[in-house]
């Protein structure tokens, strides 16, 4: 009984289309939103511009059926995120895998020169 019950569980999600989750965490004063090709992504370093931190966007990509959204679309997305809540730049973490989900976070900021 233990087996159909797996199964049927496994079935059910091999159905489940790929959702994408974001999230805005915000540490200082809400910003107006700009372009999304205005939003820099910033990877393994800082940006040499002075700048303030405006709180963390976060992208969960809970992957369902195939296809799961690929690096570059999970990048766009975030672009997204980061612009409906003004940062100029976002400082993108390393990805984390887990089974059936993808997360990717970004430190977003705002240039003050």
């Amino acid at each position: 009984m233990r087996m159909v019950i797996v199964l049927a569980s496994a079935g059910l999600l091999a159905c489940t289309p790929v959702q994408l989750v974001t999230s805005f965490t915000p540490t200082h004063a809400v910003q107006p939103p700009i372009a999304v090709d205005r939003v820099e992504l910033v990877f393994g370093g800082h940006v040499t511009r002075p700048y303030r931190e405006l709180g963390v966007a976060a992208l969960d990509a809970i992957a369902g059926r195939p296809p799961a959204p690929t690096y570059p679309e999970l990048l766009a997305k975030l672009r997204e995120v980061g612009a409906h809540n003004g940062c100029d730049a976002l400082l993108v973490n390393p990805l984390a895998f887990a089974a059936r989900m993808t997360e990717l976070t970004a430190t977003c900021v705002a240039y003050t020169d």
